[in-house]
């Protein structure tokens, strides 16, 4: 991966070619930005360039260090990733990092330490990265990919440089889904519009029959909002799945007031449902839109500080009802 083949930054990638032609590279770098728009392989690519064989501003991606920077296997790049599920990054992974950084490098000029979703270290961890950040070995850059500086301590944000990532265009991402994952145009166009710019959102859906899979979940989701049934299988789910099906019940409500504030139709996510969508915006109020959409956003906020998603599930069902009802 090349600056050349990173699609919908232009600002950041032009930003990071500028450090490189006026050979100012920081100590620290911190890209910021949605999940899934491009930071870690902006990360990669920046790291093949700084360590390229060609004098260029670039990574020419045939050079021995560009193939195996690109494979994880070069002895001068350290690559921090948080454990599965939205694990902590924590204080021994920095000790690691900070060994590997005692020695000198082994072949390029530079190192470089990539630490993936650092909005994830631990307290103890964060401090650790902090004495390091402060006092940097030489010729050794970090690069710090997280959601958000807020999410950081304000220490390690004012030692990097910051370079923000914007959201995805909805035509470059429904590009990347029809040519990379292989999506058909319809699959795609839905699934770009409900990501809301991240691939990362949209990966959720990869190998789904993704327009029936959909309307699956939202049809059961009717169901349990004008009834008192909930189906057992709605009420045992992943904190994964539950993050992809409240996107959906999202989508709909957003749709909903789309049309019934503007009478738009072209900007919907569930195109396919606009009758129904327009039929559902004439029984409800702006209240009553909103109201759901904020019963919606706590089961988010609940799932996201681990509650018990039963719990959190059953009391968006009843927030929604007295919503609608």
């Amino acid at each position: 991966m090349s600056f050349n083949k990173i699609k919908g930054q232009t600002l950041a990638v032009s930003r990071l070619k500028g450090i490189l032609e006026n050979d100012r590279v920081p100590a620290s770098l911190l890209f910021t930005g949605l999940e899934g728009i491009g930071k870690a392989l902006t990360a990669k690519a920046f790291a093949k360039a700084l360590n390229c064989a060609s004098v260029e501003a670039d990574a020419c991606g045939r050079c021995s260090s560009c193939l195996r920077i690109e494979e994880n296997n070069y002895p001068d790049l350290f690559c921090v990733e948080p454990g599965k599920e939205g694990g902590a990054i924590k204080i021994d992974t920095v000790r690691r990092l900070k060994k590997w950084l005692s020695f000198k490098p082994y072949e390029s000029v530079w190192r470089v330490a990539i630490i993936r979703r650092a909005h994830l270290l631990t307290h103890e961890a964060s401090n650790a990265l902090l004495k390091t950040l402060e006092e940097p070995p030489e010729n050794a850059l970090f690069i710090l990919t997280a959601i958000d500086a807020a999410r950081l301590l304000p220490t390690i944000v004012s030692r990097c440089q910051t370079v923000n990532f914007v959201p995805l265009d909805p035509g470059v991402a429904f590009d990347i889904l029809v040519s990379d994952y292989g999506m058909k145009d319809e699959d795609a166009r839905f699934v770009s519009a409900l990501a809301g710019g991240s691939l990362r959102e949209a990966a959720r859906w990869s190998g789904l029959k993704i327009l029936e899979e959909k309307n699956r979940i939202i049809d059961l989701f009717l169901k349990a909002v004008s009834t008192d049934y909930i189906d057992d299988a709605e009420m045992d789910l992943s904190k994964e799945e539950l993050s992809r099906r409240l996107d959906l019940y999202e989508s709909w409500y957003r749709d909903i007031l789309i049309t019934k504030l503007s009478g738009e139709k072209s900007g919907l996510i569930n195109q396919d449902r606009e009758k129904e969508i327009v039929l559902a915006g004439k029984g409800l109020s702006i209240e009553n839109i909103i109201g759901s959409l904020k019963a919606i956003d706590r089961a988010r906020r609940f799932m996201e500080q681990n509650a018990n998603r039963k719990i959190a599930v059953a009391c968006m069902f009843s927030d929604l009802r007295e919503s609608v009802f």
